[in-house]
């Protein structure tokens, strides 16, 4: 039994290092891909482009966080203030099996984790859109809204933030709300293989 948990625990290394690597690749090699709603003025295309800009950062940072943490990017209590449940290395990877207990996170969990990212982190990177405020009045129309899709091919983050650009002389240019990254990460790939072996090792 406790060379059965050698194995299991090294198995775990092993997918936590497999996911460090393709995340380095992935920052290297990033495809984004930008869709508005519709062609924007020239002049107020460097607002797009800079909020598409910061909905990537924010997409990448969140992987790289739930890559790291095993599927999580917020660790549940229960996992968080038991040592004996996670592997800590300076960061805290969760046994996704402690005891009896299975503790896989899912893939709606992993896509509301990084909605959650997104939503709370991007207004940090926007900085209120200030570099833009000398030629523009920007006003917000409603919250930042995203929705994360796993597929095997890539991580889709759609987000849906409302904004008005207005010209100096007060009268409204255009209109931006949706926009859609999609990194080159096939997350949900290796997250069915780590959990086959995973209740096959707990079986």
């Amino acid at each position: 039994m406790e060379k059965r948990g050698q194995i299991t625990l090294f198995i775990i290394l092993g997918i936590a290092l497999l996911l460090a690597v393709v995340l380095v690749i992935v920052f290297r090699e990033k495809l984004t891909i930008f869709k508005p709603d519709q062609l924007l003025p020239t002049e107020t295309s460097a607002v797009a482009h800079y909020i598409e800009g910061c909905t990537d950062t924010a997409a990448r940072d969140g992987l790289a966080i739930l890559g790291s943490q095993g599927g999580y990017i917020w660790l549940p209590g229960i996992i968080e203030d038991n040592p004996l449940a996670v592997i800590d290395t300076g960061i805290k990877v969760p046994l996704w099996q402690y005891r009896t207990e299975n503790r896989i996170p899912s893939i709606e969990l992993m896509q509301s984790h990084l909605s959650r990212y997104v939503n709370e982190n991007l207004k940090t990177c926007l900085g209120g859109l200030s570099d833009f405020k000398a030629q523009y009045t920007i006003v917000e129309k409603g919250d930042i809204q995203t929705e994360t899709t796993l597929t095997s091919q890539l991580v889709s983050f759609k987000v849906t933030y409302p904004i008005d650009i207005i010209n100096k002389e007060g009268k409204k240019i255009t209109d931006i709300h949706d926009f859609q990254v999609d990194v080159p990460y096939k997350l949900k790939d290796m997250y069915e293989v780590a959990k086959a072996i995973m209740e096959k090792e707990s079986a």
